[in-house]
């Protein structure tokens, strides 16, 4: 009796936390996916009954001796509609016919609290998204299959995306997922408006660090050109403004890279000094508005619309991050050389589900997606002429409402999708050469494990975001502050964490 209850309990939780899958003309309709698992319930019952066997796993799901397998993929966003037409579409083509399958595409609905009780249940799982922490945690509970052994008979496959994409998916010596292959590394520059540095004759190869920087700001204050915006989240501390560091999790612990020899706080650094007093002495002349300790802008997309004002930012960059939808023309400054980090690595993943009961047949399609445009351009894009029409080669959007979405930087290899209307023809080439110029970070490829410490890493985090963002923006006097946080860091156990950061920084290198 207590074994019925746990399973319909977990039942009802998995069936809250689902927005539907879709394939073979369902549209991915929530209801009418709810009306077809009652209805394969039924028959599956009937059938128990006429025979008083259980239907086995690989009669559900397909055999490769005669009717296809099916495959279930999860995608991280919500269903709009179409899914069922978009597989129906992908079924059909003569690739994925010759490789006998047939695939789902569900979709979470954002909210995927419920995940590792899916995972625990008997509900088909086959393909999923990931990414960053939580694909680490996923691999420690033994949620994904190691597909190490599929990718060392197979140099096609692993040769087409990056090794360093790779080594971010390897974790106890074994590979457990398909990074999507997209811009490698993480830059962080100055954006300016071209005509801000017409008018104040401020030439931008001038300009090789962030404080270098301050003619320009004098000149644009003088002439009421706007203002300098940095952005007041943590994540900007991550890289940039310290050009001689790679960044470890937590922005806590960090590697010099001129000889990488051992992790140290960030924020007793003579760099983090500096530029804290760069900005209060910023502050303190103007360049900097009020009001951006509370505004938050990630990107340059909206800036404009936004803060008309802000002719000078401070952003992470990605090759056309200037174009991306402005209707005026910015200069890119680089503070640094592109560097390939594990966050950049990890940050979206589709693994095979250990409890995949044909994984070789998901393997396979996860290949297939990402070396064969027709695919990876159906899964994000959907049919076309029904959702897209293709424009001189670019792709045109159908629908302003669309019915179907699949993020291209999280659905497979984007160097193979097409670039849309809006977008520079030679976007992916100009991608691979900024890939070609990433460093590697110090630690690419370690795991940092801060189980011992967990308690203070959460003590330290929670005294940055309530002392850091007044002082990276310099509405804190420098020295007394400085002070004030790594005393606070001090009492939250900050040097524990580092050691733990360092310990395993060492036994990393001596592997390598």
């Amino acid at each position: 009796m207590k074994k019925k209850l746990v399973a319909l309990t977990l039942s009802a939780v998995m069936a809250l936390s689902l927005i539907g899958c879709g394939s073979q003309g369902s549209g991915g309709n929530q209801e009418s996916s709810k009306d077809s698992s009652s209805q394969q319930e039924s028959e599956a019952k009937e059938s128990q009954e006429a025979t008083g066997k259980e239907e086995s796993s690989e009669e559900a799901s397909g055999d490769s001796a005669g009717e296809p397998v099916t495959l279930r993929i999860w995608f991280q966003e919500p269903s709009l509609g179409d899914e069922g037409k978009i597989a129906d579409y992908i079924n059909e083509l003569p690739q994925v016919k010759d490789l006998n399958v047939k695939i789902e595409i569900c979709k979470w609905n954002w909210d995927r609290s419920n995940l590792p009780l899916q995972i625990a249940g008997d509900e088909q799982m086959d393909i999923g998204w990931d990414g960053g922490s939580d694909f680490i945690s996923r691999v420690n509970m033994d949620a994904y299959a190691d597909i190490s052994e599929y990718l060392k008979n197979d140099p096609e496959f692993y040769n087409a995306i990056p090794e360093s994409l790779w080594l971010g998916t390897t974790l106890r010596g074994g590979i457990y997922g398909v990074p999507t292959y997209k811009e490698l590394g993480e830059q962080w520059a100055l954006l300016v408006d071209k005509n801000v540095l017409q008018k104040t004759g401020i030439d931008a190869a001038s300009i090789k660090t962030i404080a270098d920087a301050e003619p320009l700001l004098k000149a644009m204050q003088e002439q009421s050109l706007g203002a300098m915006y940095i952005a007041n989240y943590q994540e900007s501390l991550k890289l940039g403004m310290f050009d001689a560091y790679d960044f470890t999790p937590y922005y806590l612990g960090v590697i010099n890279r001129s000889d990488a020899a051992k992790v140290e706080n960030l924020y007793e650094t003579q760099k983090f000094a500096d530029y804290v007093k760069l900005m209060y002495d910023w502050n303190q002349k103007g360049y900097i508005p009020e009001e951006a300790l509370t505004d938050s802008v990630n990107w340059v997309n909206s800036q404009h619309e936004l803060y008309g004002n802000y002719c000078l930012r401070y952003c992470s960059y990605a090759p056309y991050t200037e174009k991306n939808n402005v209707d005026y023309d910015l200069e890119p400054i680089f503070l640094e050389q592109p560097v390939v980090t594990n966050d950049a690595t990890r940050g979206s993943i589709f693994g095979i589900y250990k409890k995949c009961k044909n994984p070789e047949k998901a393997y396979q399609f996860l290949k297939l997606w990402n070396t064969d445009p027709e695919i990876k351009n159906a899964i994000t894009w959907g049919i076309p002429d029904v959702h897209y029409r293709l424009v001189d080669g670019q792709l045109e959007d159908l629908n302003k409402e669309s019915s179907y979405v699949c993020m291209n930087w999280a659905s497979g290899n984007v160097m193979i999708s097409y670039t849309t209307v809006n977008e520079p023809k030679d976007k992916y080439e100009q991608y691979e050469k900024w890939n070609q110029s990433a460093v590697p970070a110090a630690d690419l490829g370690i795991v940092y494990n801060f189980d011992e410490v967990s308690d203070k890493v959460t003590n330290c985090t929670a005294v940055l975001e309530e002392y850091l963002t007044p002082l990276i923006l310099g509405f804190v006097e420098p020295e007394s502050g400085i002070e004030q946080l790594n005393q606070k860091l001090k009492d939250a156990g900050v040097e524990d964490v580092i050691a733990a950061q360092d310990a395993q920084y060492q036994d990393f290198l001596q592997d390598k």
